[in-house]
C-alpha cells in the first residue's frame, strides 16, 4: 500500500497539532500576586472543539476557603452576566468596613453560539493574607451540551492532571483579616423563657408571720399606774376649774360648808350657855 506524499504531509500537519490543542488549558493570568494586593486577571478558555461546537457557557467558582472581599467580574459583549453571593460564617473587616458576604459564583452565557471573546475579565482583592494560592473552579459548557470540567486541583510531585484548574499563587505576606466585632445577641425564645419560669414548687417560700407575746389577764389588772397617768389624772380637774362655767358649782358647794360648818358651832356654843 503506497501512500502519497500529499497523505503523509496532511497527516504529519495534524499530528503537529495535538500538542498544541492538549496543552492548552482554562487559564488565569497573571498567575501569581501578592497577598494583601488588588488586581485584575484574565481568564482565559480554550475552543478545543472548534467552531462546529463553540462554548456557550462560562461557571467560574470562587475559592470557598479563602476569602477574597472585592470580586468584580467586568462585562463582555456578547455574553450575559450572572453573579452569586454567599455568606460569610464570620464577618471580616476590610479597610474599616464590615464584609458578611462575598461573591460565590460567576456565569457567562453566550447570547449565541460563537461568541468571542473566549477571554474574561476580572478584578480582585485584596488578596487574603492567609492562603497560599487561589483555586478557580471552571465548568466549559459548548453548545452539543458537551462538558470541560476544569476542577482538578495541581499537587507539586504529581504529574499534571489533563484538565487542571486556574490557579493563582500567592506571594509576599500580608495579615490575615480581622473579624469584624459581633453586636451583643437578642434574646432567644429559649432563654427569654428561662428568665420568666416560675420558682421551684420544692423552694418553701419566707415565713413572713410576725408571732405577738400573749397579753396575760395578771399583767392587766396588776398594772400600776405610771407618773404620767397620775399625772393625767390629777390635771383633770385642773382643767375642769379652767373652765368658766363649772366654777359656780365649786364656789357654793364651798359656801354650804362653810354655813353647815358655822351653825354647827353655833349651836354648841349655844348649848354650853344652857348647862351654864
Amino acid at each position: 500500500m503506497r501512500i502519497s506524499s500529499r497523505a503523509l504531509a496532511a497527516a504529519l500537519a495534524a499530528l503537529s497539532l495535538l500538542p498544541a490543542v492538549a496543552g492548552a488549558h482554562a487559564e488565569l493570568a497573571p498567575a501569581e500576586a501578592a497577598r494583601g494586593s488588588s488586581a485584575t486577571f484574565e481568564l482565559e478558555v480554550p475552543d478545543e472543539r472548534g467552531p462546529d461546537d463553540p462554548t456557550a457557557r462560562i461557571a467560574i467558582k470562587v475559592p470557598a476557603d479563602a476569602i477574597v472581599p472585592n470580586v468584580e467580574p467586568k462585562p463582555s459583549e456578547g455574553w450575559q452576566l450572572t453573579v452569586t453571593r454567599r455568606p460569610l460564617d464570620a464577618p471580616v473587616l476590610v479597610d474599616g468596613e464590615v464584609v458578611a458576604d462575598v461573591v460565590d459564583t460567576i456565569v457567562y452565557t453566550a447570547d449565541e453560539p460563537g461568541a468571542t471573546p473566549s477571554v474574561f475579565r476580572i478584578r480582585m482583592g485584596p488578596l487574603p493574607g492567609d492562603a497560599e494560592a487561589l483555586v478557580f473552579k471552571v465548568v466549559q459548557d459548548y453548545a452539543s451540551g458537551a462538558k470541560a470540567r476544569w476542577i482538578e486541583p495541581e499537587v507539586e510531585g504529581q504529574p499534571e492532571p489533563e484538565l487542571p484548574a486556574p490557579t493563582i499563587a500567592l506571594t509576599g505576606e500580608a495579615p490575615a483579616f480581622a473579624l469584624a466585632p459581633q453586636p451583643d445577641a437578642a434574646p432567644t425564645e429559649e432563654t427569654a423563657a428561662a428568665s420568666t419560669v416560675a420558682p421551684d414548687a420544692t423552694t418553701a417560700a419566707p415565713d413572713l408571720t410576725v408571732t405577738l407575746p400573749p397579753a396575760t389577764t395578771e399583767a392587766a389588772t396588776t398594772a400600776q399606774p405610771t407618773p404620767a397617768t397620775t399625772a393625767a389624772v390629777a390635771a383633770a380637774p385642773a382643767a375642769a376649774e379652767d373652765d368658766g362655767g363649772s366654777r359656780l358649782p365649786a364656789i357654793l358647794g364651798a359656801a354650804g360648808v362653810v354655813l353647815v360648818v358655822a351653825a354647827a358651832i353655833a349651836l354648841r356654843g349655844r348649848g354650853r350657855g344652857d348647862d351654864d
